[in-house]
């Protein structure tokens, strides 16, 4: 469990593990399974008892990421979640040519729309700026995002803006 542990730190990946258990210990008859079961297990521990929400924020503030975040009143239930990092926002700010908004839909475990704003650096490399998790596509769940960006933009201007990006773009 601790060879699981140290690799998973690492940043290696299952059938990493279960290969270097293999060649450090022979007679080891791990599975695949046996190693997704041990890193489960070590989610758990670092979880200490806490819900995934509970330890989305418990990380996110370890890791200085600003959160914001919707709520229904009625269930307490989270409807909205924008998660950025300082030092992504502050490189987006020192590269504010492009901002590009993407949303896409109902791919995550969640069902939920992922809203993504990506930026690029001098020597192109992409960066993800921010990322939000949406309950609806509805202006008011849009709204909280340019918000929090200071950017005080409505969707009809984002869509107005579009639309003059589309015009450019057919007569090129």
């Amino acid at each position: 469990m601790k060879l699981v542990e140290e690799l998973t730190v690492s940043g290696i990946d299952p059938r990493g593990i279960l290969t270097s258990l293999k060649a450090k210990f022979p007679n080891n008859h791990s599975t695949m399974r046996t190693i997704y079961n041990a890193r489960e297990r070590l989610n758990l521990i670092a979880c200490q008892g806490r819900n995934i929400m509970q330890q989305f924020m418990v990380l996110s503030e370890d890791r200085h990421y600003t959160v914001e975040y919707n709520y229904d009143e009625k269930t307490n239930e989270v409807t909205d979640l924008f998660f950025a990092h300082h030092k992504f926002v502050k490189l987006a700010q020192s590269f504010h040519e492009f901002l590009i908004p993407d949303c896409t839909f109902k791919t995550n475990r969640y069902k939920l729309p992922i809203f993504q704003m990506v930026s690029h650096t001098s020597t192109g490399a992409t960066f993800t700026v921010a990322v939000a998790f949406l309950s609806r596509e509805q202006e008011e769940n849009y709204v909280l995002i340019w918000d929090v960006f200071g950017v005080g933009i409505t969707v009809s201007k984002i869509c107005r803006y579009l639309g003059y990006l589309l015009l450019l773009v057919s007569y090129c």
